[in-house]
């Protein structure tokens, strides 16, 4: 849900003429969005989607603080945590 809030402010921001990349999530590229003269419309659905964004962002950060404080209590996760690795169809096959 989170990426669907940033790729419609990004498409809003791109057809504005705003390019940021991933900046655009920052304090100054957050700054640069609202700052964008649009349609009323348009500056409904900024403001509605810079209003979620936050509240997504923050339930995701807390579902991170609790899925860390679990793998304590369990040692095969902790073989995982902060490790991202992509596993095959041919990994599988090898274990």
């Amino acid at each position: 849900m989170r990426t669907r809030v940033q790729h419609t402010l990004q498409s809003l921001a791109l057809a504005n003429g705003l390019r940021r990349g991933a900046t655009l999530w920052s304090q100054v590229g957050q700054h640069a969005l609202q700052a964008l003269s649009l349609a009323p419309f348009a500056g409904q659905r900024r403001a509605a989607l810079l209003g979620l964004y936050p509240v997504l962002q923050k339930a995701i950060d807390d579902l991170d603080q609790q899925v860390s404080e679990q793998a304590l209590f369990h040692p095969q996760a902790r073989r995982f945590s902060g490790v991202k690795q992509r596993y095959t169809r041919c990994d599988e096959i090898r274990s």
